[in-house]
C-alpha cells in the first residue's frame, strides 16, 4: 500500500514536470505559431499583390 501511494506520487510529480516544462511542445505553442506564420504570408502576399497592381497601373 505504501508503495502503491509512492508510485502515485511520483507520476504526479513526473506529470507536473512535463506539464511546466518549457522544453516539451505544447499543441497550443505550435498552433499559435502556425497561425502567426499564416496570417504573415497573407499579409506579404496581399502587400506584393497591391504593389504589383499600382505598378501596373502606373504603366497603363
Amino acid at each position: 500500500m505504501v508503495k502503491k501511494k509512492l508510485m502515485n506520487k511520483q507520476r504526479s510529480a513526473e506529470e507536473a514536470r512535463g506539464a511546466h516544462n518549457p522544453e516539451v511542445g505544447g499543441s497550443k505553442p505550435l498552433a499559435a505559431k502556425s497561425f502567426c506564420l499564416f496570417i504573415i504570408i497573407i499579409m506579404l502576399n496581399n502587400l506584393i499583390n497591391l504593389s504589383l497592381i499600382d505598378v501596373i497601373g502606373i504603366l497603363h
